[in-house]
């Protein structure tokens, strides 16, 4: 084969080679949202359930305290994080208007489920 054919079929390996790599990558992100969409639910359930039991929103920042019976763990956001931050990619909650609602903090690292990329907050109101 000539040099001219061998760079071209190099070339054409390189970029599928790295289509492969992008796709996987796109793909551990997406689970990564899922997931962390999916804690968010779980946490929201569990607020629901302290509530309903107590008459106010746990107190604590950035995890509410005296949740171990609702909740086994706090949980922590899966990676990658992608366009979240070290410092933005926790689920930091927040007690509002004297234990009658509260803000979970949360960032997706793309869009997902309707929701853009970037930081939201859980609270009564939904996710916003």
């Amino acid at each position: 084969m000539s040099r001219i054919k061998i760079i071209i079929l190099t070339a054409i390996i390189s970029l599928g080679v790295l289509a492969v790599i992008s796709a996987l990558s796109s793909a551990r992100h997406a689970a990564a949202n899922q997931n962390r969409l999916a804690d968010i639910t779980q946490i929201h359930e569990a607020l629901k359930i302290f509530y309903d039991q107590n008459g106010y929103y746990p107190y604590g920042s950035p995890v509410p305290e005296g949740f171990g019976d609702y909740l086994d763990h706090w949980p922590t956001p899966p990676g990658p994080a992608g366009a979240c931050s070290r410092v933005a990619d926790i689920y930091a909650y927040s007690q509002k208007s004297l234990g009658s609602d509260y803000n979970v903090t949360f960032c997706l690292s793309a869009k997902t489920s309707g929701l853009s990329a970037g930081m939201h907050a859980l609270s009564l109101k939904g996710i916003q």
